[in-house]
């Protein structure tokens, strides 16, 4: 949408008083064009209410151009602890890591979508990472920018080094493992681990070994 169209729907939105009104106004504005990350998150802005905002980023989900950049939008939104009802509403299914050894296949339509996380979107996770005060919304953060984007290694090790603590960090590591686009340089995402036991889970999940009780409760 353009920068005058885009305005002119802000201001109409400021005068509504009914989610009714507003949905009706985006879904008006919306049907002959597509929304940035950073314009659908200042339209979930307008809205008062959390519920409201997941209603109308469903209803303007396949109106968003720029998928591999999620971060503007979810800014836009207060942390909830249903994170699996959030990361739905981007239509993408919260997985959990494989447990086979061998490696998803690179034929799957998710790895088609995927593409290298571009330098100002992993700017903008590093810096929003920096500003989260718990590890499980940074986590929350590289699961999302995850979905739609892959990572070389020395990103990944800076990534590592905005979280605190060493099961934190192997958890983000299970997360971007399968998601690293030059595996030969895996030696050096050890180097965000500073204890040996830390680089040990790290190599294992790395190898796609660590199916044991000791990650299981990772």
């Amino acid at each position: 949408m353009d920068a005058l169209s885009f305005s002119n729907l802000l201001n109409t939105l400021d005068q509504q008083d009914s989610i009714k009104s507003k949905e009706s106004i985006i879904r008006t504005a919306t049907t002959d064009n597509t929304l940035t990350s950073s314009q659908i998150s200042q339209v979930i802005e307008k809205l008062n209410f959390s519920k409201e905002q997941e209603q109308i980023l469903e209803m303007l989900r396949p109106e968003i151009s720029g998928m591999e950049n999620l971060l503007p939008i979810m800014e836009a939104f207060d942390f909830t602890t249903d994170n699996t009802k959030d990361n739905a509403l981007f239509g993408e299914p919260v997985k959990k890591p494989p447990k086979s050894k061998s490696k998803p296949s690179t034929d799957s339509q998710e790895t088609k979508t995927q593409q290298v996380i571009k330098s100002s979107s992993f700017s903008a996770l590093l810096n929003t990472l920096d500003e989260q005060n718990f590890p499980k919304e940074q986590l929350y953060l590289i699961e999302l920018a995850a979905y739609r984007n892959q990572f070389s290694s020395e990103q990944v090790v800076q990534l590592l080094e905005k979280i605190q603590f060493p099961r934190h960090k192997l958890k983000a590591l299970k997360i971007l493992r399968h998601k690293i686009i030059d595996p030969g340089n895996h030696f050096l995402i050890l180097k965000a681990f500073v204890h040996s036991l830390s680089k040990k889970k790290a190599t294992a999940l790395l190898k796609n070994e660590e199916n044991n009780e000791e990650f299981e409760r990772m």
